[in-house]
């Protein structure tokens, strides 16, 4: 029996719930539902320890990519690839991100009413630490922009902080200096920039005064440098030397520490003689030692696992490969058709070989198991032996989903909404 608070809207979504949960048919279970005990399988391996992810059904690498994100604590997509390229370049391959966690949540803000919005806050503040509304900003941007918007920051917890108002004018230059040189030490403050960014305030009464060289900031004059007078050579010398002093790898990171130096370069075309310019792999120098040895760390890299694949994404690099018959050495997978005699196999061979499949593959459905094998896929419709292949399976899944009902009813029941006739 409905209790007369319980709205229609609850009605609807709750008998929702539990057809989805009775049915085991939306998407939406498989993604949230991990994989039966029966079936969690070690990672299948080759010889190098590289991850075979052309075995592994998709259920079973967003399973893998779970675990490795909730040990990891990986908070997103960027994360995840400095973590493990390989796993990240086949979640994005087979677009399995949106079963790992890691897509982005749309929240529709427009549908929620201001105390909603202002719970959600208090709790994604209180869970990561956030003091000010410019921290809010940086960490989320959308959930910031909302609460400023309906003029709720207050109401969240994030008071706007009042400066403190500095009559610089009734101040003399000497005080101004030690007001700046004590912010300067509680904030370990090491530049210019950095003192404006913290303080723009004390920044420009200072330089409006003309004592930002009075508090440790003396301006770096750079040297003229004649350009012009100067031959490719010398530049060429200037720019190694510079390049070796600071560690640089990038012309982007040059032309952050030297502007100057980077634009000439670029004026002039010389990049590729301080060594930023196209990487030109001049395959006969290599020996077959050296280009198997790059091979295999781009493969591992990459997360490739086959010769198609590798063809793929470096071409260049496969036909220097087949052209040395280096190949093999690699021990790529070479897709080839499984001539399985299925004409000489009873119906109790082909069940039992389909469950060890189902077992190593850690295939939950019949759609997986067409992804991962096609051909025994297509061997048991042919028979119609699939119910019974995978009847412990389903009685599995149908076990997990009357127990689910049953906790959700006795949890609606005990919140006071509901009241439950058990015959």
């Amino acid at each position: 029996m409905l209790d007369a608070c319980t709205s229609r809207r609850d009605i609807h979504r709750f008998q929702s719930r539990a057809f989805s949960f009775i049915t085991g048919s939306p998407a939406a279970l498989r993604k949230k539902k991990p994989l039966a005990e029966g079936l969690q399988v070690a990672v299948p391996t080759d010889s190098h320890g590289r991850r075979l992810w052309k075995k592994m059904s998709n259920r079973l690498i967003i399973e893998v990519a779970r675990k490795f994100i909730k040990e990891n604590k990986i908070g997103g997509k960027k994360d995840l690839e400095r973590a493990d390229s390989g796993l990240y370049q086949v979640l994005q391959r087979k677009k399995l991100f949106e079963g790992t966690g890691l897509e982005e949540k749309r929240r529709f803000w427009a549908k929620m009413d201001d105390e909603e919005i202002v719970e959600i806050a208090r709790e994604f503040i209180e869970e990561n630490g956030i003091s000010g509304r410019g921290e809010l900003e940086r960490t989320d941007l959308g959930l910031y922009t909302v609460l400023r918007k309906r003029r709720l920051l207050g109401k969240a917890g994030l008071e706007k902080k009042q400066r403190k108002k500095r009559d610089w004018k009734d101040m003399g230059d000497g005080e101004i200096v030690e007001i700046a040189r004590k912010l300067i030490e509680e904030k370990e403050i090491s530049g210019r920039s950095e003192l404006q960014r913290v303080d723009n305030g004390v920044y420009y009464i200072l330089r409006k005064r003309r004592l930002l060289g009075k508090v440790g900031f003396v301006q770096k004059r750079r040297k003229h440098r004649p350009w012009k007078n100067m031959g490719n050579r010398e530049i060429i010398e200037i720019a190694r030397k510079v390049i070796e002093e600071n560690n640089i790898t990038t012309k982007g990171k040059l032309k952050k520490t030297d502007a100057g130096l980077h634009n000439i370069l670029k004026r002039r075309k010389l990049f590729g003689e301080v060594g930023f310019g196209k990487k030109i792999r001049s395959w006969k120098k290599m020996s077959d030692e050296e280009l198997v040895d790059l091979a295999r760390k781009f493969i591992e890299r990459k997360g490739i696992s086959g010769k198609k694949e590798l063809q793929r994404v470096d071409n260049g690099l496969y036909i220097v490969l087949i052209r040395r018959e280096l190949i093999d050495k690699l021990d790529l997978e070479e897709r080839k058709k499984k001539e399985r005699p299925w004409k000489d196999m009873d119906d109790e061979k082909v069940i039992r070989y389909a469950w060890r499949v189902i077992k190593e593959s850690g295939v939950t459905g019949r759609s997986e198991l067409l992804e991962t094998d096609s051909g025994l896929y297509h061997a048991l419709r042919k028979r119609g032996l699939l119910d019974q292949v995978f009847a412990h399976i389903d009685q599995q899944r149908t076990n997990q989903a009357r127990d689910a009902v049953i906790d959700a009813l006795t949890k609606f029941a005990n919140s006071g909404k509901m009241e439950v006739e058990v015959a």
